[in-house]
């Protein structure tokens, strides 16, 4: 059971919704870290999983801090900014932020409506505390510490199975071009991977030399659905959902959004690494263990996921200390926090991997490259 539920009845603000905070396992002085969402059907139950799941988090990257999440049931989404700045106005009301939760950004959420929740919160309390309601920023314009964190973790899963295989050859498969996918995609890109395959809601794609630049730019930056470029696909194999790029080759294939591996997908699979970046739809714990027995090596979300959580921390111990940095430092003492404390999980994975299936990826030889590592003993928050 959570320690704390919150319901907000928003229709009293002419706004017809209802929003609902849960604080998972709090510790006095310390804020509970979460993220927001806003959908038209979320329910209690989905909140409370996600606040737990995120004190799961918390505890596995060694943070002193539990988990929250916050759901706005919203039918009209025009209401967003609306609801979000009474939403900050009404917790800082009781005295919940930012003492205890701090937001992280929400997926989906737009930084205006991320900005009102902050403005609310400092119609209560002054804008010099209410900046402490919200922490966790973006690296760039266009990427995610969350996809920062994930792309490390593929590089390190790389280096402990196979240290002789440079970025530049390996390829990937990515369900998915929305937020998550599409930062992961663009620094996947800039390592030298070759993307495969991708996928957005209305289907999928896929050529085993590789994607065209100019159709992936289309559909991550040019607002084109795939189901709209099929004249221009000829060349490649074009399916109605990502369950067609299951059984396509390619060293990494990377899940973000709603596709789910079942008992008879598992075959098929022949990826070298699975990465699960969707908050929702997690892999079965059986059907994990099938796809270990195949050799197969897989990330988990509560792993892979995490960047956010780890900048968030680090920029939240800034903001309460004061730092007067640029952004170029803050952004490096964040990135070097989050190899430092993903490199440490990822290691103890590959082993355990390596162990319980007695070989690497598909039969491969395990290596390791210490020479690689020499940031494993650097201080992380230098």
């Amino acid at each position: 059971m959570s320690d704390l539920c919150i319901k907000i009845n928003l229709r009293q603000f002419e706004i017809d919704g209802e929003a609902i905070v849960v604080i998972d396992r709090h510790q006095p002085g310390q804020p509970a870290f979460g993220r927001i969402s806003i959908d038209s059907a979320i329910s209690e139950d989905e909140i409370c999983a996600m606040a737990k799941n995120m004190s799961f988090k918390c505890i596995s990257m060694g943070l002193p801090f539990s988990g929250a999440h916050a759901g706005i049931k919203l039918l009209n989404f025009d209401d967003s900014e609306k609801a979000m700045y009474m939403l900050g106005r009404e917790l800082a009301k009781m005295d919940i932020l930012p003492d205890m939760w701090c937001a992280l950004p929400g997926f989906h959420i737009s930084s205006p409506a991320m900005e009102a929740f902050v403005a609310g919160c400092a119609e209560i309390k002054g804008w010099d505390i209410a900046r402490l309601a919200v922490t966790g920023k973006n690296v760039s314009r266009y990427c995610t510490y969350n996809a920062y964190g994930a792309v490390y973790c593929i590089e390190e899963a790389m280096m402990h199975f196979n240290a002789n295989k440079k970025m530049e050859a390996i390829t990937a498969i990515v369900e998915g071009v929305d937020d998550q996918g599409g930062s992961m995609i663009r620094l996947l890109i800039e390592k030298g991977v070759t993307i495969l395959g991708m996928s957005d809601r209305t289907g999928a794609l896929y050529a085993n030399k590789g994607i065209d630049g100019d159709i992936m730019r289309q559909v991550m930056f040019g607002n084109k659905k795939i189901n709209e470029l099929y004249e221009q696909l000829k060349d490649m194999e074009v399916f109605s959902g990502p369950e067609g790029l299951l059984d396509k080759g390619a060293d990494i294939l990377v899940l973000t959004d709603r596709m789910c591996i079942k008992q008879t997908d598992i075959e098929y699979l022949k990826a070298d690494i699975i990465c699960e970046c969707t908050n929702n739809n997690h892999i079965r714990p059986e059907i994990k263990e099938a796809i270990n027995e195949k050799g197969i090596f897989i990330i988990p979300e509560t792993i892979i996921n995490t960047g956010d959580i780890l900048s968030g921390y680090q920029d939240w111990l800034m903001d309460k200390k004061n730092d007067m940095m640029s952004f170029r430092e803050k952004d490096e003492r964040i990135k070097r926090f989050i190899k430092f404390v993903l490199y440490r999980n990822i290691a103890k994975l590959c082993k355990r991997h390596i162990k319980d299936s007695g070989a690497g990826l598909h039969q491969n030889a395990f290596i390791e490259n210490k020479g690689m590592h020499d940031h494993q003993n650097e201080k992380a928050c230098n």
